[in-house]
This record gives C-alpha cells, sequence and structure tokens, in this order.
C-alpha cells in the first residue's frame, strides 16, 4: 500500500477523532509532509471550526515559508512567531536574516537569525 493511500486513512481516522487537539496535531504535522497541492484538503478533516481556522493558517504559513525559502519576499507583519522561528532557523538570505535579527517577535528568533546570519557570511567567505 502506497504512502498516499496511507494518508487517505488517516485523514479518515482524524475525521472520526473525537480529540480535536488530537485531530490538530495529526494534521499539523502532515502538513509538513505532504506535497504543497495536497496542503488545501488536510486542515478541512478537523470538526472544529477553531482549530481547523488554526490549522488553515499554519498551511499559509508553509507557503510563505517555501517562497521566503526561494528567495521571494513576503509581508513581515504578517508572520506569526512560529514562521519567525522557522525561518531564523532554515533561511538562506541574509537580507532575510538581518531583518529578523533586527525585528523579530522575540529575543530567542533576533538571537536565532543572527547567529545564522553569522554563520552564513563566515562560510561564504571560505
Amino acid at each position: 500500500m502506497g504512502v498516499p493511500k496511507m494518508w487517505e486513512r488517516l485523514a479518515d481516522a482524524v475525521r472520526e477523532e473525537p480529540d480535536q487537539a488530537v485531530a490538530l496535531s495529526v494534521v499539523l504535522c502532515m502538513l509538513e509532509r505532504v506535497p504543497t497541492a495536497d496542503r488545501e484538503r488536510w486542515p478541512q478533516v478537523i470538526a472544529s471550526l477553531q482549530k481547523r481556522e488554526f490549522a488553515q493558517r499554519r498551511a499559509e504559513e508553509l507557503a510563505v515559508l517555501e517562497r521566503a525559502m526561494a528567495g521571494a519576499d513576503s509581508h513581515e507583519a504578517e508572520w506569526s512567531r512560529w514562521l519567525q522561528e522557522r525561518l531564523s532557523e532554515r533561511a538562506t538570505s541574509v537580507d532575510l536574516l538581518e531583518r529578523l535579527a533586527a525585528e523579530g517577535a522575540t529575543k530567542r528568533i533576533r538571537r536565532t537569525a543572527a547567529e545564522r546570519r553569522r554563520i552564513l557570511r563566515t562560510s561564504s567567505m571560505k
């Protein structure tokens, strides 16, 4: 049985999950694993409107993360702390890391971005 077929079974199980926190956790994990084109449908398997909206927001953030990682410019005002943390850990753009180091929402984000920027600059000098 292929992975996408197993994902269908998992989606069916999430639809029937009475604990919506568990359902949300599964969906958030899947959003990071499925192809971009499949992300839209995963939040729809959550029964709770509040949790579904949270999952939809995370799917949107993952799209922003991917665009930023590809070098596209984004609007920082819309970035959640989760997104800023991921960008500070993964970004390869020194300009983006400089913005996060200066304007990140938390001290941890600013510190991580500054350290990653320093590492990238050092490695590019070699």
